[in-house]
């Protein structure tokens, strides 16, 4: 599912979005693109925010849309935001995701603050959520250099999980979506996740 968005009200917005994610998430539904950095490679279509949700099959999208919860989030949307969206059938079978080894798993996130008190709101609820899941700071905030190629990052930030499922628990977890909505109008965050070195395979 593929919707191109244009927020006319925030709060009302930030509203719409916390009924949306319940709906998804009900339906067996998963984020896999929400950003408002969005770059035109070729035509006129500019969406201002473009969201991609993805669904396990055609049969959990349509009860999706034909739930009590879709029904709530389209009429909280009615006076914050202009959306258009389409339902598109996937490549079969889908790309498998980053499997579960135990192995340590990290998240290296690059951060541009837009707001600077909001930010540091966020990020006093993001410490204490990541903390609960046995996250801690391998960097935070230190000094960057550029050694090679063209990556220019502004703020670093890497953590790092026991596990890829520990790190799966937090990123579903309620705590994780409210410091990430503290963040939506803090800071624009390009973020992967990526498996330790297994200590096996030396060096």
């Amino acid at each position: 599912m593929i919707a191109d968005i244009r927020i006319i009200n925030r709060p009302r917005y930030d509203e719409y979005r916390a009924v949306m994610r319940g709906a998804i998430q009900a339906n067996g539904g998963r984020y896999i693109v929400r950003t408002s950095k969005v770059q035109v490679v070729e035509g006129n279509w500019a969406p201002p925010r473009l969201v991609v949700i993805e669904f396990p099959g055609a049969a959990a999208a349509q009860a999706f849309r034909a739930s009590s919860e879709y029904a709530e989030a389209r009429r909280v949307c009615a006076n914050a935001a202009m959306v258009d969206m389409v339902l598109v059938e996937g490549v079969d079978p889908p790309p498998p995701a980053l499997p579960d080894t135990g192995l340590p798993t990290y998240l290296i996130s690059d951060t541009r603050i837009i707001n600077p008190e909001r930010f540091e709101e966020y990020r006093r609820a993001a410490a204490s959520e990541l903390a609960q899941y046995g996250g801690h700071y391998l960097a935070r905030d230190g000094r960057i250099e550029v050694v090679e190629g063209a990556w220019q990052p502004v703020r670093l930030s890497m953590v790092e999980y026991p596990s890829r499922a520990v790190l799966d628990a937090r990123l579903a977890s309620d705590e994780y979506n409210r410091s990430r909505d503290l963040r939506a109008n803090a800071a624009m965050v390009d973020r992967v996740m990526v498996e330790g070195w297994p200590p096996e395979a030396g060096l």
